[in-house]
């Protein structure tokens, strides 16, 4: 499978980040063998993308570079698209990578990718654990940077499930650190583990959290910070909690729908 990654920002080290961890994933793979391309925005797409207005301006610097390059985008089997929001490009760059393609090639965000597995696993842990009334239901949740990303992805979150936020049991909500996409490998190291650190803590105090969704494609490889949340918080029971990464998560599920194809 060749896997395009489209980065709708303009931070060639957050790429690289990207590039790192989907290098490796894609060598786990078991069913499949993928060659993992990056495409990174023109610098007229800012750095960091932290509210509606970068959204914005990322989709149109990407539209405008890339909108008259249809045959390049159909090059690929499927596309990721590495922004973890609720992104108009994923709609407009399957529309253009499958113009006239027989064959279409999935496309799909970080962001559907990561709720999509997070919910799954949650109603997975539900339906296999005991029936006892009082069992406490699985929770996930997201850990953002700003305070923008709290109502924008809960929303996102909504809709994309097709569910309220009052009828959907499994979802904690969306918990930000203050910080943006850069700041996590730009700024102090030990101020990134500290809010990142108090962010999963305030997710985790909801109780019976067993997914976390890393809410930033610039967390990738910060696992290990929370997952040392998790431990001084939920001990040894912390082993049970899985931590989704978008990045990942997408390329598992393009990887088994391009499988499906042949």
């Amino acid at each position: 499978m060749k896997l395009l990654v489209l980065n709708p920002n303009s931070s060639q080290h957050m790429s690289k980040g990207a590039k790192k961890v989907l290098d490796a994933h894609a060598a786990s793979l078991t069913n499949t063998t993928a060659e993992v391309s990056i495409y990174t925005a023109p610098k007229t797409s800012p750095a960091s993308i932290d509210d509606d207005e970068g959204i914005e301006a990322s989709c149109e610097a990407v539209q405008a570079d890339i909108s008259c390059r249809a045959s390049y985008l159909q090059s690929f089997d499927a596309i990721l698209i590495a922004c973890f929001s609720v992104n108009p490009l994923v709609g407009e760059i399957s529309e253009l990578a499958n113009k006239d393609r027989t064959q279409k090639a999935p496309v799909t965000g970080i962001f559907e990718a990561s709720v999509l597995d997070a919910h799954r696993r949650a109603i997975a842990a539900h339906s296999t654990s005991a029936s006892d009334e009082k069992r406490e239901i699985p929770r996930w949740g997201i850990v953002t940077t700003g305070k923008f990303w709290e109502k924008h992805l809960a929303e996102g979150v909504a809709n994309y499930l097709q569910v309220e936020p009052d009828q959907n049991p499994y979802f904690a909500g969306v918990f930000s650190t203050g910080l943006n996409a850069g700041d996590f490998h730009n700024i102090d190291p030990d101020t990134v583990e500290q809010r990142l650190c108090q962010a999963v803590e305030r997710l985790l105090d909801v109780g019976n959290v067993q997914s976390i969704v890393m809410g930033c494609a610039g967390m990738a490889g910060l696992e290990d910070i929370i997952r040392s949340a998790i431990a001084r918080k939920y001990g040894d029971k912390s082993k049970d909690v899985v931590i989704i990464d978008g990045l990942k998560s997408g390329l598992t599920e393009l990887a088994a729908i391009v499988e499906a194809q042949k």
